[in-house]
């Protein structure tokens, strides 16, 4: 089974250090490409990372303007879900 770029970075970042006996990417080296591949920059929070690819897949490989800060993702969530409003 070939992955895709996007999910050995993504285990790496959960700690997997090996896949089929080949080494994975440091978690510093797996977060920055990441952040080159999706113009996003969720630092070392999988889940973020996860549900950023999962709602983004058609632009995943597409070019992007550069690395949005983790802070200002979290703000764009928020007001999209209505919290913080009153």
């Amino acid at each position: 089974m070939r992955l895709l770029p996007h999910r050995i970075y993504l285990l790496a970042l959960e700690g997997r250090k090996t896949l089929h006996g080949r080494r994975l990417p440091t978690k510093k080296d797996a977060r920055e490409k990441l952040c080159r591949l999706t113009g996003q920059d969720f630092e070392f929070d999988v889940d973020a990372w996860k549900e950023w690819i999962r709602n983004n897949r058609k632009g995943l490989y597409g070019n992007n303007p550069g690395p949005k800060r983790y802070t200002q993702w979290l703000a764009e969530k928020d007001e999209s879900s209505g919290e913080g409003n009153d």
